[in-house]
């Protein structure tokens, strides 16, 4: 990943948290928590692997 996709990826975050008025500063680790979940799962296709994957 280079630094721009980084910093885009840091800006979506930030407005969203900036424009969310129900966000509160002490639970910002959790929600943190969750979006990267999201961006990880969306990244390596874990949802695929898990709901596609043939029994053994």
């Amino acid at each position: 990943m280079n630094s721009n996709a980084v910093e885009g990826s840091n800006g979506i975050l930030k407005k969203a948290m900036r424009h969310d008025s129900m966000f509160k500063p002490q639970d910002s680790t959790l929600y943190l928590n969750e979006y990267a979940s999201a961006k990880n799962i969306k990244y390596f296709g874990v949802v695929k692997k898990i709901v596609f994957e043939e029994e053994l």
